[in-house]
C-alpha cells in the first residue's frame, strides 16, 4: 500500500502591508518593559516612575513655573487606574490591588533599565536632580554620554540614601 498523503502549503502574511496599518513588528514597541527584570516594583508603581521619566522631558511641564509639576500628574494617574481596576475587577477593600501603592516608598531611580529610555529622557532626570550634563574641555562644552549620566544618578542616589 502507498500512502497518498499531501503536504498542506499555508500562506502567512507578510510583516509589513501596504495599507500602512500596524504589524506584530510596531505593536512590540508598545510592550516595552522600561525596568529591570529584577524589579520588584508592583504595576502601579512602573506605572507611575514611567509617568514620570516621560514628563520630565516633556516641554509642556518644562514651562510650568513649578519644575516638579509632573509628581502629582502621576500620582493622580495611577491613583485613578488603581481605582478603576479595583471597579473593574470589583475588588473588595480588602482584596490585593497591583495598582496601590506608598508613593514615598518607590524607588525608581534603582529599577529603571536606563537603556531603553533616550538620552533626553535622562539628561531631563539629570537637570531635575542638580546633576551637570555637560563638561568643559578645552575651552569646549562636551555632553556626558548615556553611560556615564546614568553612573552620575545612581551614585547621586546611593550618596543621598546613604547619608539620610
Amino acid at each position: 500500500m502507498v500512502s497518498t498523503k499531501t503536504k498542506k502549503i499555508v500562506k502567512t502574511k507578510p510583516d509589513s502591508n501596504l495599507k500602512g496599518e500596524k504589524t506584530n513588528k510596531e505593536d512590540n514597541n508598545s510592550n516595552t518593559n522600561y525596568f529591570i527584570t529584577q524589579s520588584r516594583l508592583n504595576r502601579g508603581q512602573r506605572k507611575y516612575c514611567h509617568c514620570i521619566m516621560k514628563l520630565r522631558s516633556n516641554k509642556k511641564t518644562k514651562k510650568q513655573s513649578n519644575n516638579k509639576s509632573h509628581y502629582p500628574i502621576c500620582k493622580k494617574l495611577t491613583i485613578d487606574f488603581a481605582q478603576q481596576f479595583k471597579k473593574d475587577m470589583k475588588l473588595k477593600d480588602n482584596e490585593y490591588n497591583p495598582y496601590l501603592f506608598n508613593v514615598n516608598k518607590t524607588n525608581c531611580v534603582m529599577n529603571y533599565d536606563y537603556s531603553k529610555y533616550s538620552l533626553k529622557d535622562i539628561q531631563s532626570f539629570c537637570q531635575e536632580k542638580g546633576i551637570p550634563i555637560s563638561f568643559t574641555l578645552k575651552g569646549k562644552e562636551k555632553k556626558y554620554s548615556k553611560d556615564k549620566l546614568v553612573e552620575k544618578l545612581v551614585k547621586n542616589y546611593l550618596t543621598n540614601k546613604l547619608s539620610k
